[in-house]
């Protein structure tokens, strides 16, 4: 499932030819430090989510993940419809989206701000916050 998430994401990428690859472990070691900016969240609704999340850039070492209330756009594009937040907590919560762009399929991403990062569940992809 995590290939197909990649290969996904990466062709709908390749598309507009907006890849800029780096190297993960710098990149995981300086964004990491950019989570302490989420320690004082805390989120009672599914709009303190989306506030959080559409002001926010996450990044794994090649893709730039943003949700917004429309979207999910990864290095700047749309790779989904509207995302939909359920089972929220003080700092956390899960965010499914539906791509039509690969037939339909939905991704959940599970997103802990008290650590800054989001994961695709479908994939094991680890964002960090940047």
């Amino acid at each position: 499932m995590r290939k197909f998430f990649n290969f996904a994401v990466m062709s709908i990428i390749a598309m507009v030819s907006l890849f800029a690859p780096t190297t993960v472990d710098a990149q995981e070691s300086y964004y990491s430090q950019r989570a302490d900016d989420s320690y004082s969240t805390s989120f009672r609704t599914s709009s303190d989510v989306m506030s959080y999340l559409s002001s926010r850039t996450f990044y794994d070492g090649k893709v730039n993940l943003r949700i917004a209330y429309d979207a999910v756009y990864a290095n700047g594009n749309a790779i989904t419809a509207a995302p939909i937040v359920s089972d929220i907590t003080s700092t956390s919560a899960f965010i499914r989206a539906t791509s039509a762009y690969i037939g339909g399929r939905e991704f959940t991403f599970y997103l802990n701000a008290s650590k800054g990062t989001i994961s695709c569940l479908e994939s094991g992809e680890k964002f960090y916050l940047k």
